[in-house]
């Protein structure tokens, strides 16, 4: 019973433990992920000084990325037609590389969408400390 308990603690430390990284990790997280996952983002959207029309742009953009049911069909009708497991992973591997090329070519797309000192503003790294005055000199 006693080592049942030892055990029982300690996942229950490391549970807390991870807990506590993970809030930790998203408090601090700041400005992450693609330029086009940032684009998204309204803290971004209102540093950058997104016009209205450029927000509609950036949302026709990311839809025009986001797979439909046009691009699945075809992969999906060939691995119902083999039986073939190699054949199944391949045609998947097929399908990822296209979902790819069509979120590349609407990340290049929204990306035209910015003037240069949006994009500039875009790709100079965040630093709390520093914040207010990139936007300032920015302009």
């Amino acid at each position: 019973m006693s080592k049942l308990r030892g055990i029982s603690l300690w996942l229950c430390t490391i549970l807390v433990l991870q807990v506590l990284s993970s809030t930790a990790s998203a408090q601090s997280s700041g400005r992450t992920g693609s330029e086009t996952d940032l684009l998204r983002r309204e803290d971004v959207q209102q540093e950058l000084g997104l016009s209205e029309s450029q927000k509609t742009q950036l949302t026709e953009a990311a839809a025009a990325g986001t797979p439909g049911k046009e691009i699945f069909d075809p992969f999906l009708q060939r691995m119902k037609d083999t039986k073939d497991e190699a054949e199944r992973t391949k045609i998947r591997e097929e399908m990822q590389q296209a979902i790819q090329a069509a979120r590349t070519s609407s990340g290049g797309k929204a990306l035209t969408i910015l003037d240069s000192r949006q994009l500039k503003l875009l790709r100079i790294p965040e630093d709390s400390t520093d914040r207010g005055r990139r936007s300032r000199n920015a302009w």
